[in-house]
């Protein structure tokens, strides 16, 4: 059975966080802390103000998106990473696990050693293309 929300995995709010500016960086006159070069510097970074979950994104959060087909849907995606979907016929994040027929959407985790039943309140586990998918979503 699908995974439901506020039974399998909590309720994920968005938060606003307000527009800033963020200091970056180590002024040069620091001598006696260890920092690698790129550390060293300043710099000031003016940051809109943006929404947020309040917590990680889980796999029962990402379970509908899954299985909606959306997944497949190439508007979500950047060129990247519809070329790396395509070229591994990619259907679901690489650590879900496929129990039974695709069309029942039935996964499990998989860990370093075994296959776990699916963890629904944990934070799905996405490479650079998937979370790249994310902020282009639009919240159900």
């Amino acid at each position: 059975p699908a995974p439901k929300q506020g039974v399998d995995y909590p309720h994920n709010d968005f938060v606003e966080i307000p527009q800033t500016t963020i200091n970056l960086g180590r002024g040069n006159s620091i001598t006696r802390v260890f920092g690698w070069d790129n550390e060293f510097g300043v710099g000031h970074v003016n940051v809109p103000n943006f929404h947020i979950s309040k917590f990680p994104v889980t796999n029962g959060q990402f379970y509908p998106f899954v299985t909606s087909a959306e997944y497949l849907n190439d508007r979500w995606w950047t060129q990247n990473g519809q070329a790396w979907r395509k070229s591994r016929n990619i259907k679901c994040p690489t650590f879900w696990v496929s129990l039974g027929p695709q069309g029942l959407h039935d996964y499990g985790l998989r860990l370093i050693f075994d296959i776990v039943e699916m963890p629904w309140n944990a934070p799905v586990c996405v490479n650079i293309h998937e979370a790249m998918i994310l902020p282009n979503r639009t919240p159900s």
